[in-house]
């Protein structure tokens, strides 16, 4: 489950229909594994560690349901921190992004008409932001690692088989 990715995630397809791989999941998930919560909505589930387990970097894996072709179910699972964890992160990706882009822009035009600027400095700053956005990720993802595996092996016991995390 180590991956540098963002947000691990997996495809695969089912033969049941949407309808019955989602009771067939909520069934299995509700009755037999007492440490992970469930969150249903139409077409779409989230598996949840527990509060009382939960710390900041803990993993939920909310999973896709669309038809597939003929009558299966085309399942695409992703594994992310808490929604307001991955929202700070997010909007922390885009404002370093923009303000780096900006001040790049700004200092590029500077330096061509005048010559050399600190526009760069601030640029370099971003830049350094948006990396240690990155690397801070990554430790939370490790930090993570153990309920994520949790996750991971319950969904794999819900629908009998193993599958494979890019």
């Amino acid at each position: 489950m180590s991956s540098f990715r963002i947000r691990p995630h997996f495809v695969h397809e089912e033969e049941k229909t949407t309808d019955q791989f989602q009771a067939s999941v909520i069934r299995h998930i509700e009755e037999d594994e007492p440490g992970i919560l469930i969150k249903t909505f139409p077409d779409y589930l989230t598996l949840v560690i527990p509060d009382e387990n939960q710390h900041f970097w803990s993993p939920q894996l909310n999973l896709s349901l669309e038809p597939a072709a003929g009558s299966g179910t085309q399942v695409t699972g992703t594994y992310g921190p808490n929604t307001n964890v991955w929202s700070m992160f997010l909007y922390g990706y885009l404002t370093g992004f923009c303000l780096a882009g900006v001040s790049t822009v700004f200092a590029i035009s500077k330096w061509v008409v005048s010559g050399w600027t600190t526009g760069f400095w601030i640029a370099g700053f971003f830049i350094a932001v948006l990396i240690a956005l990155y690397v801070t990720a990554q430790i939370g993802q490790k930090l993570a690692a153990q309920q994520t595996f949790q996750l991971h092996e319950a969904y794999e016991r819900a629908i009998g088989k193993s599958i494979v995390v890019s």
